[in-house]
């Protein structure tokens, strides 16, 4: 009985890990063109994104990997290698994000959007939006609407 309540403690300890991290949803919008990112901030150092956006009357979803670099304010995620998710393929024509994100008050962001091939010059895309995900109910949903899942920890 001892070995069960032990194996139940860490099964529990692991599967709150699991939410250690931080996940934002991230809406922009640049020429007509709505976008949407599920942004998964890892330890805080990296993270990864699926951006999903309309393209030719399809909704389509590219990945990508992100470097988080801590600053005074807040944080910028730099975006790299967008692939077609959940692959290594190379994701044709498509620019990675990078993410000045600023804390203005408690549980409150803002999000200035750049792409990595532009010219350095940060911009403010419209109607942009940044919501942290925190109710474990919510982030489970969230996860599903990029097809994120996770690894499954129960012993059955």
């Amino acid at each position: 009985m001892k070995k069960f309540i032990i194996l139940l403690c860490a099964l529990f300890f692991f599967s709150t890990q699991l939410f250690a991290q931080d996940l934002y949803e991230i809406k922009w919008t640049i020429e007509g063109t709505r976008y949407q990112a599920g942004v998964i901030v890892f330890n805080n150092s990296y993270g990864k994104a699926r951006v999903k956006y309309l393209n030719e009357g399809k909704y389509v979803m590219v990945e990508e990997s992100l470097i988080y670099e801590s600053i005074s304010m807040g944080f910028d995620l730099y975006g790299s290698k967008p692939v077609y998710p959940g692959t290594e393929t190379k994701f044709p024509n498509y620019i990675a994000d990078d993410f000045l994100i600023t804390a203005e008050a408690v549980g409150t962001f803002t999000v200035i959007c750049a792409d990595e091939g532009g010219d350095g010059v940060r911009m403010q895309p419209q109607g942009t939006t940044i919501q942290k995900i925190t109710n474990k109910k919510d982030q489970l949903l969230f996860l599903e609407k990029f097809d994120w899942k996770l690894k499954n920890t129960s012993t059955n």
